[in-house]
């Protein structure tokens, strides 16, 4: 942020509490007449109603996803783009007592990716985008493609509950008075300050949790009671989610039978980085993973179509690091280690043979 920008935030917090000075006003209305996203925006909180902006609990400091602007990882150094599809420019912002804004503005009553759905607060990331939001209680959180974060009202004062559909990477800001709890289906992680990598799509039976720093205590919600796994920097433990009957339910628990297998592994790391926190880094990474895998994380990452034709070829397992600005050719490289693939474009869908 430019120093343009932080007196202009300055200003506008003084404006929002009524306290400027005549000075500030004249310079303030010069700012504001130099950018029409920053005329609209102060339009916008001006006509704004206190009690509507109390109501929605608005709980997120700033939300970043311009390239090269992201803050620095731990332990990771920066968080780089790649031309395509990744990182839109689009930032949203906190309608609260300090409003950070970070180069352009989308309200956040208004844009896709922080919603209020009932009583909780969802923050969420597009197909083909990565995104970075800090939290009201100094918590750092970034969400892969295509996944979502709800936040129970009262975070950061009552508690700090939530639940996750998708892929997050958490810096979690230390607290002993309001130890967070983050759900995903039949799992809870409790954690006071750590760092740690949890991946739980959807229409996967798997949660995948990564500890990078601190510790954590899962819990597994079954049918016959609850089981608690402690965890240490460093350990990786998968849990594998069959249930009885019918298809992986979108809710946190169900009340329908469940079977549970639960792997402790150790992060695997590639140059000091965790291979599960490297998206984080524009990097996608695949170990092992059969095609429909690939696929998925495929559609996800550049938010493009892929359908498979060649029912063979599922069975393939594939293995890389890649950052390569476009899905084909991150294909074009698979297909160097498996001849056997091949693919066409119909359109804007990716046909693989």
């Amino acid at each position: 942020m430019n120093h343009t920008e932080e007196e202009f935030l300055t200003l506008l917090n003084l404006a929002l509490a009524n306290e400027l000075t005549v000075e500030q006003e004249i310079r303030l209305q010069l700012l504001l007449e130099q950018d029409p996203q920053r005329m609209q925006l102060y339009g916008f909180l001006k006509l704004s109603e206190d009690t509507e902006r109390e109501r929605l609990e608005i709980e997120v400091l700033y939300e970043k996803s311009r390239p090269n602007d992201l803050p620095d990882l731990i332990p990771s150094k920066v968080l780089p783009v790649s031309p395509q599809r990744l990182f839109p420019w689009k930032t949203s912002l906190k309608i609260a007592a300090a409003i950070l804004l970070i180069f352009s503005f989308i309200f956040l009553l208004r844009q896709q990716n922080t919603t209020i759905r009932g009583n909780w607060m969802e923050l969420s990331s597009e197909k083909g985008e990565r995104k970075y939001f800090k939290l009201i209680d100094g918590t750092e959180v970034w969400l892969n493609s295509d996944s979502k974060l709800l936040l129970k009202p009262g975070y950061g004062k009552e508690h700090r509950e939530m639940r996750l559909l998708g892929e997050g990477y958490f810096s979690v800001a230390k607290n002993k008075a309001l130890p967070m709890k983050v759900s995903v289906r039949d799992v809870d992680v409790n954690v006071i300050g750590t760092v740690f990598n949890l991946r739980a799509y959807p229409e996967q039976g798997q949660i995948v949790t990564s500890l990078i720093e601190g510790k954590v205590k899962l819990t597994l919600n079954e049918t016959k009671g609850r089981k608690d796994f402690v965890m240490k920097p460093g350990d990786r433990v998968e849990i594998e989610r069959k249930e009885i009957n019918g298809e992986i339910s979108l809710a946190v628990a169900d009340s329908i039978a469940i079977q549970h297998t639960v792997a402790f592994r150790s992060v695997e790391k590639k140059d000091d980085k965790a291979l599960d926190a490297l998206w984080t880094e524009n990097k996608l990474v695949f170990k092992a993973d059969r095609l429909p895998v690939v696929v998925k994380r495929l559609e996800r990452w550049y938010n493009v179509p892929i359908v498979i034709e060649n029912n063979l070829m599922k069975e393939q397992a594939f293995t890389g690091v890649f950052e390569e600005p476009t899905c084909q050719q991150v294909l074009s490289l698979l297909q160097k280690t498996n001849k056997n693939l091949k693919y066409m474009m119909k359109g804007d869908t990716i046909i693989i043979k």
